[in-house]
């Protein structure tokens, strides 16, 4: 009876808060009131009421603001409160754009398996790197199913085989190169040592031929000394 015989007066919570001037105070939740309301709220136990009111009511205005009729299309629930601002929903509105741009990107793949809420979910940094993921396992679904792409794959591959096996055929033979002048260069050594083996067998048995020759040679000498000596001794 009393809240009724107030909205008859015009008293009322609602009443009040429509016809209040002063703007919403976000930090502080409330709407400034002059003496005699402040008084008059307390004295009629309309305080809280009225301060809940104009809560409600600078919300209900923020989404009816261009902007926050833009996010209430693009979002379900996108958090529009007592707490928020112009300026700050216009930040969101951005993000969401943002959001939703990359979004499209990970839908268009045809290879997220996910929702568009949990998308929504995400954060930036996570839905870039997602939809790089998305685009690259496209492509490859792509290149699968593309007879054209699939050819050059395999020509690709074989001729990476054929490289290969260029080059193993060439490391072997750029070893058993090697390993041949390896044996070149010890068959080398061995036959000049042989060849120097041969020398000194030849030049030991030089100079034993020359101690032979000296050795008769001094017993002729001998011999002939003798035979002189003795035909002296006839005389």
């Amino acid at each position: 009876m009393y809240n009724q015989i107030l909205e008859a007066l015009g008293q009322d919570a609602k009443s009040q808060v429509r016809s209040e001037t002063s703007e919403f105070d976000v930090d502080t939740q409330s709407v400034k009131r002059g003496l005699i309301e402040s008084a008059f709220d307390k004295v009629t136990g309309r305080e809280k009421a009225i301060q809940e009111e104009a809560a409600k009511k600078y919300t209900k205005d923020l989404k009816e603001t261009k902007v926050g009729e833009e996010l209430l299309e693009l979002r379900d629930t996108p958090g529009i409160t007592s707490k928020s601002t112009k300026q700050g929903l216009r930040r969101q509105l951005r993000k969401v754009k943002e959001q939703d741009a990359v979004i499209g990107s990970i839908l268009g793949t045809g290879e997220y398996k996910g929702t568009r809420a949990d998308l929504q979910a995400m954060d930036i940094p996570s839905l870039t790197e997602l939809a790089g993921k998305t685009r690259r396992s496209a492509v490859k679904t792509a290149d699968a199913e593309n007879p054209v792409t699939q050819r050059a794959i395999a020509n690709a591959e074989a001729e990476k085989l054929r490289i290969a096996g260029r080059e193993k055929e060439s490391d072997r033979r750029y070893y058993e190169d090697r390993i041949n002048a390896r044996e070149t260069k010890l068959m080398e050594l061995d036959l000049k040592k042989q060849g120097q083996r041969n020398e000194m067998a030849m030049f030991d048995k030089r100079l034993a031929a020359d101690a032979r020759a000296n050795k008769r040679e001094r017993m002729m000498a001998l011999m002939s000394g003798l035979a002189n000596l003795g035909g002296a001794f006839a005389i």
